[in-house]
């Protein structure tokens, strides 16, 4: 019999991790941790007794999400405290709180066709990518992976021939899924972006109500993006808050821009006087066309700033592509949470400023709006859009950074 861990949820469900004998006397898969993120994702009853983990020596993939069974492969899956780094834990933890959400994104309710997968792999990686700050009773790490997360989607999602994260359903899905890394990149972490931004467009608590009716109304079932949306559409509509209240369109109107159509917007930034600039959007384009291409893309960006007042999250909305005047306050930046999937390039006094502001005080511009400012200059500078001087210059500061993402710069 190989040996295995048994421990129980909140609800009384097993969670049992099974490994075989190899090794197992210089390490154990340590995942009694995972279990209050197991506790917290179950939101109804499902049809099995427990999850079951269990480790095996070769998989072509990290992990599986069986229904009820999820397989890790045993270099991914094995932990024992002091013999391993603290990223492999938060790599583990990640791997088994991804998994066990796909028991309800993907296995409780499953997407219509692949067109839709990002409804399974971005719910998923959106949980696992919280589940680090919940077991470790931590705020900051959630913030830093988004960070890196969309990093990667963006230096990805910039290449010509792109993928959108929701194909349309007539499309040739063989040749979609062969674009693997693309795939990956796109729908497992653009789409978490996407999500995320969703999330605080209609605001949290009206966000999980969606979920749970969302799940609730297609329990053992198939859905796709649009009935996802109009229940989301329907419990923001009935709630007295969210950030689409009093606009023209609708949030099936907004997503529809983010999920159709691939690529991302850059939006700029040039001042006028003091703390108001005007915003810009266009298609951002990594290899400039001499002349310039036209091109008809367009999104409706939401632009999150703090309301000085309240300290809540407001939204000054980009719906097209004319300049609009904006009053950024007391912000040094646009977007200060890095809440909306784009680049920004402000004018040279609005970059000189930051500078300023980052060797006086590195804390006055947030952690996530650090890293986007460093990303998407060094992109701008790579394709002769900007000097390199511009990022150096802001590097400057660095000898004071603690925070995890750019130690993986």
């Amino acid at each position: 019999m190989h040996p295995s861990i048994a421990l129980m949820t909140r609800n009384r469900r097993k969670f049992r991790v099974h490994r075989g004998r190899l090794r197992r006397k210089q390490m154990s898969p340590n995942h009694a941790t995972c279990l209050p993120q197991v506790a917290k994702c179950e939101q109804r009853d499902v049809r099995w007794d427990g999850i079951y983990v269990v480790i095996v020596p070769a998989l072509s993939v990290t992990a599986m999400e069986n229904w009820g069974l999820i397989t890790i492969r045993q270099t991914d899956g094995l932990y024992k405290e002091g013999q391993f780094s603290i990223t492999q834990k938060h790599n583990l933890q990640e791997i088994i709180s991804h998994e066990v959400a796909h028991q309800w994104f993907g296995n409780l309710v499953t997407m219509k066709w692949w067109n839709d997968l990002w409804l399974n792999e971005g719910f998923a990686t959106l949980i696992s990518v919280r589940a680090v700050d919940f077991l470790e009773n931590t705020t900051w790490r959630y913030e830093d992976k988004s960070a890196e997360l969309q990093c990667i989607a963006l230096r990805t999602d910039q290449m010509d021939g792109m993928i959108p994260v929701s194909a349309n359903s007539n499309a040739n899905i063989g040749r979609y899924m062969e674009k693997s890394p693309k795939v990956n990149a796109i729908v497992y972490k653009k789409s978490s972006i996407i999500i995320r931004m969703i999330e605080r467009l209609i605001e949290d608590e009206t966000f999980k109500q969606g979920l749970s009716r969302f799940l609730n109304s297609f329990l053992y079932k198939n859905a796709d993006h649009e009935d996802l949306f109009n229940v989301l559409v329907y419990v923001h509509d009935s709630s007295a808050g969210g950030h689409l209240s009093g606009q023209n369109f609708s949030l099936s109107d907004v997503m529809d821009t983010w999920i159709r159509q691939a690529h991302f917007p850059i939006v700029h930034v040039n001042r006028l006087e003091g703390s108001i600039v005007t915003l810009r959007q266009e298609k951002y384009e990594h290899v400039p066309y001499d002349p310039p291409r036209e091109n008809s893309q367009v999104w409706k960006i939401p632009i999150f700033y703090d309301d000085p007042v309240s300290g809540k999250h407001k939204v000054f909305w980009l719906t097209d592509k004319q300049p609009a005047v904006f009053d950024m306050g007391g912000q040094f930046v646009v977007d200060p949470h890095q809440l909306t999937y784009m680049r920004l390039r402000y004018d040279m006094d609005v970059y000189s400023d930051i500078t300023m502001a980052l060797l006086r005080d590195h804390n006055l511009v947030p952690a996530n709006s650090r890293s986007r400012l460093i990303d998407d200059t060094m992109a701008m500078a790579e394709n002769g859009q900007m000097s390199y001087k511009v990022p150096f210059n802001m590097t400057m500061y660095m000898t004071s950074e603690v925070r995890e993402i750019f130690r993986k710069r």
